[in-house]
């Protein structure tokens, strides 16, 4: 056998070899392991953005396996924010990591540091985006084949947004102007506790009147009572003033014999 056949026969047996290494070269996601750690690896920080491991864990998982993706969030009132979609298709961890990331720099770049439930949302299906200084029309940060069903159909209107978002109230605190006005809320079926001047109220009874009855203490303050000394006893009177004693004029006495008077008439 001559050099160059032994040179194709050696190069025919080594190449399933290579083909098989090639292929194991080519596996960039271990078997077994959770999308939401590889995109943990990647990049961390997008959980504290996503808000939270339980919100990472749903976001990152809807847009592997394109399942329903669900948010929920506490709003500065107290208020709990719960925002549903439906992205499509399936993403690898790198693709979720770089759309997340470049969500958050989105968000960032309008002054949202700590977005909101909806405001995740929002990006990334695209539609009108709250922010500090208005609603801004944004486009969907997902790819088109990632996108929700209205989304990538280019829907408009509240009826058709891809993103479900509801808030619901804040259980046993009445709002400020509720306290105000006496708003008790306290119907049928509500939360809301009453009022301080409801609560007021109760305590009183329909009954029970501000004019006190007979016999008890009233808030009138009594007449003023007034004392007349005379000579060495006290007299007590109640509601009158009693008038003055009478006062005898002053009598001068006559001056002694022999002495002069400053009365006395003057001498011719």
């Amino acid at each position: 056998m001559n050099k160059p056949l032994r040179i194709l026969v050696a190069a025919a047996l080594l190449a399933p070899a290579f083909a098989s290494a090639q292929t194991v070269t080519t596996t960039t996601t271990p078997l077994g392991v959770p999308a939401s750690l590889e995109v943990t690896r990647l990049a961390p920080q997008l959980i504290a953005f996503a808000g939270g491991q339980a919100n990472f864990d749903s976001l990152v998982n809807g847009l592997a396996l394109g399942t329903p993706v669900t948010l929920v969030s506490t709003l500065p009132t107290g208020q709990i924010q719960t925002v549903t979609f439906t992205p499509q298709g399936t993403l690898t961890a790198t693709q979720i990591a770089q759309t997340l990331e470049a969500t958050r720099q989105g968000l960032i770049s309008r002054g949202v540091g700590a977005p909101t439930a909806q405001q995740v949302a929002v990006s990334l299906t695209g539609g009108a985006l709250p922010t500090p200084s208005g609603n801004v029309q944004v486009t969907a940060t997902l790819p088109t084949t990632s996108q929700p069903a209205n989304a990538a159909a280019g829907a408009t209107g509240a009826g058709l947004s891809p993103v479900t978002t509801t808030t619901s109230p804040v259980v046993g605190s009445p709002s400020p102007s509720a306290l105000m006005q006496g708003q008790t809320g306290a119907g049928a079926g509500s939360t809301t506790p009453p009022s301080p001047a409801q609560i007021i109220q109760n305590q009183r009874g329909s009954n029970i009147s501000d004019t006190p009855n007979a016999g008890n203490i009233s808030n009138t303050p009594s007449p003023t009572t007034n004392s007349t000394t005379t000579g060495t006893a006290t007299g007590t009177t109640t509601g009158t003033t009693a008038a003055p004693a009478a006062t005898a004029p002053a009598t001068t006495a006559p001056a002694a014999s022999g002495g002069s008077s400053p009365f006395a008439a003057p001498v011719r």
